[in-house]
């Protein structure tokens, strides 16, 4: 599977993979939940894993956006928590 990180001048697909680091408790109401709720007609947690000592948990998900031409909404939102860093959005080419 090729899998590239996007600039933001290609925003007009909507099947991702985002991954990031979160800061946040980790329960049922993440505040990473709502943006992704916002943005994405769906999302399917791929991978979780426990990031250096004290730096939270590293997250992977495939999302579908709502609108593809509005992936850096998504980003700013997420930024904008302050509990989410380390943000990377990549699409699969093999399925543009």
């Amino acid at each position: 599977m090729g899998l590239s990180r996007i600039p933001l001048s290609m925003r007009s697909r909507r099947e991702f993979l985002l991954q990031f680091t979160y800061r946040g408790p980790e329960d049922a109401d993440a505040a990473y939940l709502a943006a992704l709720k916002k943005h994405c007609t769906g999302s399917r947690l791929l991978n979780m894993r426990s990031a250096e000592a004290d730096e939270g948990i590293e997250l992977s998900f495939h999302v579908r956006l709502r609108d593809g031409r509005k992936a850096a909404d998504l980003l700013r939102d997420l930024r904008a928590l302050g509990s989410v860093d380390k943000l990377n959005l990549y699409f699969d080419e093999e399925h543009a």
